[in-house]
């Protein structure tokens, strides 16, 4: 009976102690899921202070991009406003000069208090990139080029050319036509273009390729 006892007894500590490691291996599995756990939440912290920084510097290359595609756009502006000669040969006229801004906006301020124009057709106006004044090659008739100037030319500055363009021949009463002018052009404005070596035309109006000042250089 006594041995049958000892007998259990042994038996319940070796249960026992099984049970102990058992239980000293479920903490330490649960330690190292914890360990697993606290690692990837850093490698998750990680990842986001990495995508905060790719955000940011994403962000940074957009502006940057951005103003330098706003300065090559002044660039050509100035270029082309410089330069009428040269831009004339392009649009068939001859004897062309850069209107002043200040005059065009004279024009404009008589043309909008006689009722000729509204005042937001007036602000229109008044921001057009460049106005040529010449005589058409064809026969020599007094007429006046509206240029609208980016470095990339889309489709909005094909219509505001139009635009600008049609206001300025009713407040001067001259015909005046519209032209743009970049080192490129959208894939959406060139499905509108016929193509004639660095000239084309874009819904009618003129396009005229200007590489970097390149195609302008005597």
């Amino acid at each position: 009976m006594e041995e049958g006892q000892r007998a259990i007894v042994a038996e319940q500590r070796v249960i026992v102690a099984e049970q102990r490691a058992q239980g000293a291996r479920l903490d330490a599995l649960e330690e190292g899921q914890r360990a697993i756990v606290a690692e990837q939440q850093v490698l998750a912290e990680g990842q986001r202070a990495i995508i905060a920084e790719q955000q940011v510097m994403g962000a940074r290359m957009t502006r940057i991009e951005n103003d330098l595609g706003s300065v090559k756009g002044w660039g050509l502006e100035l270029l082309c406003a410089r330069r009428p000669g040269m831009i004339g040969r392009r649009l068939d006229l001859a004897r062309v000069r850069t209107v002043d801004p200040g005059e065009v906006a004279e024009m404009a301020d008589d043309a909008r208090y006689n009722g000729t124009i509204t005042r937001a057709e007036h602000d229109q106006i008044i921001r057009a990139d460049v106005i040529y004044h010449g005589l058409r090659d064809s026969d020599r008739i007094p007429c006046y080029a509206v240029l609208e100037v980016s470095y990339v030319v889309d489709i909005n500055d094909v219509r505001r050319a139009i635009t600008r363009a049609n206001l300025l021949s009713r407040i001067t009463g001259v015909d005046a036509f519209s032209a743009v002018a970049g080192d490129r052009i959208t894939e959406g404005a060139r499905m509108a273009t016929e193509t004639h070596g660095s000239v084309s035309t874009v819904d009618d109006v003129v396009y005229i390729q200007v590489q970097n000042g390149a195609r302008l250089r005597s």
